[in-house]
């Protein structure tokens, strides 16, 4: 989910290699002074979906947690969302969904990091699964993660 008003055409890096199974949901209320045409477009395979929202203090805001708790309902623990935005007032939503629920769910400032998350949590969860890797081993993967230049909210 982007918040476009807040991120604009620098949130959309790195659409252009989601693939057909990834859905990018673009929130924007008629205030978008303009919406970037070319990297909107080139959004690979991924399914594009433009919501405008009523304008208004936190439209968007209020409607991408809403739609994140939809989602979290529907979907539940088998949810992997990511929220592209530089508010970090979604975190805290994003941390209460993710304990509800179990859901895959991150915010950060591209659609280019989701990627590399979503791998390290993959390998991280297989680990502990498999092998039964120690707290310093999740310390150290969460430290990596942290150096890879995305936020996951835990």
């Amino acid at each position: 989910m982007i918040d476009y008003e807040n991120v604009h055409g620098d949130g959309l890096e790195g659409c252009q290699d989601l693939g057909n199974t990834d859905h990018i949901v673009i929130f924007f209320t008629q205030n978008a002074k303009s919406l970037d045409m070319s990297v909107i477009s080139n959004h690979g395979s991924a399914h594009l979906d433009m919501i405008e929202v009523p304008a208004g203090k936190q439209s968007a805001d209020i409607h991408i947690g809403s739609y994140l708790g939809y989602l979290a309902g529907k979907n539940g623990k088998d949810c992997k969302v990511v929220i592209v935005s530089k508010d970090t007032d979604f975190d805290n939503v994003v941390k209460f969904w993710k304990k509800e629920t179990g859901m895959a769910a991150i915010r950060q400032e591209q659609i280019k990091n989701e990627m590399k998350y979503f791998v390290l949590k993959r390998l991280i969860d297989h680990e502990i699964t498999a092998y039964g890797f120690s707290a310093n081993y999740l310390r150290a993967m969460r430290n990596l993660g942290m150096a890879m230049s995305f936020s996951p909210v835990t």
